[in-house]
């Protein structure tokens, strides 16, 4: 039997080291082909192991490329380097109706409590089609994000890609429709809000008090105030009185200086106080804003107006 065995198998048997070519032919049929059998299973096995791992760094390897909108957008988030705010503000599409000063006081917040963005656990993302709020399909991202101080972040990314109208190529632009960050403890706000962050919408607010329909100005009224002023025409005749008390506005273009900016607190809640300069014809009139931020809206708590002291006129007399 064992001169048999060696026959048939010879083609395959003499390649092998004389000691094991000798063992595989004492070894019984049986035992033999138990041992094909089960070494046949374990290469088997083994290829499907280096198959599925394969087939898996190659889907976070797809998952990584399809998530390159996401992991840049935090990586901006969370950059300290110059003029990366800018960048930041920029990187969203128009139909994000959200303040640049509520953006950047997000955006410090997530430093200060979360720490640097580092990376992204691609195994468990999920990408599917969406379909943002004014900017048409788009693609939402959801999966963990691991920042600076070893924090697992669950966090939402949505985003829309189009053409570029100011390259002179046709390339395409990437804009953020959508972000949420779901730590497991809840991020404040407040305490990183910049007063100087809002000192433009503080000037919308004077700016529209002095129009004959003053509708911004009363449109960014705290309730309170808005229950002094119920409509329109009773801001209007209150400015109405303002204007003469200057002796009319010296400009047709309303000239508006920010004069200060500082944080306060309203009802031991963070604020913030915004002081102006309007350009009177007699006299100039200092405006002073008590404003707030109720959920992401930038509101006007209460105002005062002040009539500065007359100009000086100079006089000069000719010996």
């Amino acid at each position: 039997m064992t001169s048999t065995l060696s026959e048939e198998s010879g083609s395959w048997i003499g390649y092998l080291p004389a000691p094991v070519a000798s063992y595989i032919n004492d070894l019984p049929h049986s035992q033999l082909l138990f041992t094909a059998i089960a070494s046949a299973t374990m290469v088997l096995g083994l290829c499907f192991v280096v198959l599925v791992r394969r087939k898996k760094k190659a889907t976070e390897r797809n998952k990584a490329l399809r998530l390159g909108p996401a992991v840049a957008f935090l990586q901006l988030l969370t950059s300290s380097e110059a003029g990366s705010s800018k960048r930041f503000l920029s990187a969203f599409h128009p139909s994000v109706h959200l303040l640049p000063g509520v953006l950047l006081a997000m955006r410090r917040c997530v430093m200060a409590e979360l720490g640097v963005f580092r990376h992204v656990r691609f195994s468990d993302a999920i990408l599917a089609p969406s379909k943002s709020k004014g900017a048409g399909p788009s693609t939402l991202a959801q999966f963990s994000a691991i920042f600076g101080k070893d924090v697992a972040v669950p966090c939402e990314v949505a985003w829309v890609t189009a053409s570029n109208p100011s390259a002179a190529s046709s390339t395409m632009v990437v804009k953020i429709t959508h972000f949420h960050l779901s730590p497991a403890t809840s991020l404040s706000l407040l305490p990183h809000v910049d007063p100087r962050d809002f000192e433009d919408q503080g000037e919308k607010f004077v700016a529209s008090a002095f129009q004959r329909t003053p509708s911004v100005a009363v449109s960014m009224m705290g309730p309170t105030l808005r229950q002094k002023f119920p409509d329109e025409a009773s801001f209007f005749n209150e400015m109405v009185s303002v204007v003469r008390a200057i002796g009319g506005l010296k400009e047709k273009k309303l000239d508006i200086d920010c004069s200060n900016s500082a944080a306060t607190t309203i009802r031991e809640k963070p604020a913030m106080t915004l002081e102006y300069v309007v350009k009177g014809t007699v006299r100039d009139a200092a405006v002073k804003l008590s404003c707030a931020l109720f959920g992401t809206d930038f509101v006007v708590v209460s105002f005062t107006f002040t009539a500065l002291a007359a100009h000086q006129r100079h006089v000069v007399i000719e010996k």
